[in-house]
């Protein structure tokens, strides 16, 4: 009895498991990573755009929270998802330009200007609609001038 349970249960669990099993290649993995980083950064600039254009009512706490976590993705080391060999040109899901492997400091110099304009605006998110609106453009004009270097459109 105990056997004819388990077995049906088995089977159930390694057809759940299935496509988890049937793993992406790493190089996949890597850009599916990075994609969801900027995917999760793009979520809480807009939102905070939204507010700049007065789409939705400017909120504080919301506000703080959603520069905050854009502050906080810059700790996390990305370094492995920008994989060599992940760029347009040899996977169709990329939109990451070859360029950006042979961009050396420049590639740094971008990530380096986002850091510090999340940062702060980190700093000024919660402290009124007037305070936060320079730097939002000025986040959002150093995710621009990346994109134009190294993503295809």
């Amino acid at each position: 009895m105990r056997t004819a349970l388990v077995l049906p249960l088995l089977i159930a669990g390694l057809a759940a498991a299935a496509p988890v099993l049937a793993a992406d290649s790493p190089e996949e993995a890597a850009i599916k990573a990075r994609e969801g980083v900027m995917h999760i950064r793009a979520f809480n600039l807009g939102n905070l755009v939204a507010m700049v254009k007065k789409e939705v009512p400017y909120d504080a706490d919301a506000a703080q929270t959603y520069a905050g976590n854009l502050k906080t993705l810059n700790q996390v080391d990305m370094r492995s998802a920008w994989m060599e060999g992940t760029s347009v040109d040899q996977y169709i899901d990329s939109r990451a330009k070859p360029e950006i492997w042979t961009g050396g400091a420049k590639f740094a110099d971008h990530a380096k200007q986002e850091a510090e304009a999340a940062d702060k605006l980190a700093a000024v998110a919660g402290d009124g609609l007037q305070a936060m609106a320079p730097a939002v453009k000025d986040l959002a004009q150093t995710c621009k001038n990346c994109h134009d270097d190294y993503r295809t459109d």
